[in-house]
């Protein structure tokens, strides 16, 4: 499947979304779960191992600056 970058955020998005619907119960508590996404758009002649690290490197900053967000680089 091949689709853009911001194809592959709101994916990202809409799988965020649906992580932090979900309650979580466990003994008596409860709480939501988040996730946070770094998407890149590996581009046809790239090395695919540096397009990894850009993606790391968007999810770190996703992470930092707040968590349970999407960030997206090569738009």
């Amino acid at each position: 499947m091949q689709s853009d970058v911001t194809e592959a955020s709101q994916l990202a998005e809409r799988l965020r979304t649906e992580v932090n619907a979900y309650e979580v119960r466990f003994q008596n508590h409860r709480f939501r779960l988040t996730a946070s996404f770094g998407v890149v758009e590996i581009k046809q002649n790239s090395d695919l191992f540096d397009s990894v690290k850009e993606a790391d490197a968007a999810l770190y900053e996703a992470k930092h600056t707040g968590r349970n967000q999407v960030v997206a680089v090569g738009f």
